[in-house]
């Protein structure tokens, strides 16, 4: 789910502008009113969010 989610958000569609990376690791990491933290498993989460450390935008 956070993969798609994370495409979603980078990829141009008639109704969502494309975000950049920083953005859209916002949004999947603090929501946004659509997207919701319990949307994602929280091992897969927390895994997104410690590789986004390691790998700073």
């Amino acid at each position: 789910m956070l993969v798609d989610q994370y495409a979603a958000l980078r990829s141009q569609s008639p109704y969502n502008p494309v975000f950049d990376p920083q953005k859209t690791f916002k949004i999947i990491t603090e929501g946004d009113g659509l997207t919701m933290l319990e949307h994602f498993d929280t091992v897969v989460l927390e895994t997104f969010k410690e590789i986004n450390k390691r790998n700073e935008f």
